[in-house]
């Protein structure tokens, strides 16, 4: 091989080895920028994220209406072989969107008085506790227990629902164990303090004694629970204004007041409603929840002539599971119920409360039977409608129920985005 040609091999040899080396070392580089890009990718995202929280604080409450436990509902969970009762399957399918929520709500309309008290319906309630077992599992947090059935099993059945639900960590309001003990509750939620309270209309008093259900409320547990009297009604609002000042004194930035009223299966809000509302928005309440109705109201921002404040009100959330279905009650509305879902907002430098979202989710109580058994599941009709088999819809008239209870709730409430706007549309006026 002459010279020249070995010069020219070599020199081929050393121009290749710098080409590899260079696109080596450019793929790296681009590696190593792509790494930099996503490291100052996740660099931006927190800092945004830091930056808003130190712009904000903000805490999601999840709510749902009334929960009951009729004749075939204890049926239909009593397991026969064990004679134990299992309540999870109620609520598997809306379990999701309840357990996700920073605190969620409910509606215990029942007492749970114990076994040797027999487990009944109505019109005089007893459930299992296993049916807390269940909620907690749900992701349930804080249950309203003062209602028309709180003393359907007298104050024996009050304290120990009471015990029941603090045997499994969740917490009570409505009814207190003694005088001592505040009737509300404050709870630090994602760095917001929040009050918790509920408050439940009384049937006609008998001469000096209150009642609910036409029930003598028991003399050593009428001064610990959360009521109030339609014909003594400013009597009533003065107290519980007195009850949210000091809520404010204690701490509580954010007021959630879950109050059952109202009509049963009417679905429009009567005066007593509208008035009491206004009454607690210009007190400062953030949040009114309803129930008692069995039928989902409608819910609207309401403004303070007084002060300004603005308040959400949510009229009745509905049944959240029941046995009130169309056959029993000739009411389809009885079947519905709403999940509402509420973004609160703190300011960290004003230290201003405000309700960022407003959504909630229609659900519907599907009842079918499997082994000649009657099953009793909370479908949560957005998610189900999209995809039915899943959700068991796979009978013709079920899925048919279900679309409909969807529409009618729909048509009731409106949507999200309305609501918020009617809201700020009242705020501007």
């Amino acid at each position: 091989m002459k010279k020249s040609s070995q010069i020219l091999i070599i020199i081929c040899i050393f121009v290749a080895s710098v080409i590899s080396t260079l696109i080596i070392n450019i793929q790296g580089d681009n590696y190593k920028i792509s790494k930099n890009q996503d490291i100052k990718k996740q660099e931006i995202k927190e800092n945004s994220t830091t930056s808003e929280n130190l712009e904000y604080k903000e805490a999601n409450i999840v709510a749902v209406g009334d929960i009951i436990v009729h004749e075939d509902q204890l049926k239909a969970q009593l397991n026969e072989n064990t004679g134990e009762y299992n309540f999870y399957n109620n609520f598997k399918y809306v379990k999701s969107h309840i357990i996700s929520a920073d605190i969620a709500l409910a509606n215990l309309e029942t007492t749970l008085a114990g076994e040797k008290n027999k487990y009944t319906g109505y019109p005089t309630f007893n459930s299992p506790s296993s049916l807390a077992d269940a909620m907690v599992d749900s992701g349930f947090d804080i249950l309203s227990i003062v209602n028309n059935h709180t003393i359907d099993r007298g104050s024996a059945g009050v304290f120990s629902t009471m015990s029941e639900i603090q045997k499994r960590s969740l917490k009570e309001i409505g009814a207190r164990e003694n005088v001592d003990k505040k009737p509300y509750l404050i709870q630090d939620v994602k760095g917001i303090k929040m009050g918790f309270i509920s408050y439940s209309y009384e049937t006609p008093r008998k001469g000096a004694s209150k009642t609910l259900n036409a029930i003598e409320i028991p003399s050593d547990v009428v001064n610990l629970l959360n009521t109030f009297s339609y014909e003594h009604i400013d009597e009533d609002l003065n107290k519980i204004k007195i009850q949210i000042d000091e809520m404010k004194s204690a701490g509580a930035e954010a007021i959630v007041f879950f109050i059952h009223w109202g009509n049963e299966y009417e679905r429009v809000p009567n005066v007593h409603q509208k008035s009491i509302a206004r009454a607690l928005c210009d007190y400062g309440v953030d949040v009114i929840l309803g129930s008692h109705p069995h039928v989902v109201q409608t819910m609207e921002f309401i403004t303070s002539e007084k002060t300004g404040k603005r308040s959400l009100v949510v009229y009745s959330m509905g049944n959240f599971i029941s046995n009130q279905q169309y056959e029993r009650t000739n009411n389809r509305y009885t079947e519905d119920g709403v999940i509402v879902n509420i973004q609160i907002k703190k300011s960290k430098l004003s230290k201003d409360i405000t309700i960022s979202d407003v959504s909630y989710i229609p659900t519907w109580v599907h009842r079918y039977t499997d082994n000649n058994k009657f099953v009793y599941e909370v479908l949560p009709l957005t998610d189900a409608l999209a995809s039915k088999g899943k959700y068991n819809l796979n009978e013709s008239q079920s899925a048919w129920r279900a679309e409909n209870s969807e529409k009618s709730t729909r048509m009731l409430m409106g949507g999200s985005k309305e609501i918020l706007e009617a809201g700020a549309k009242e705020v501007m006026n």
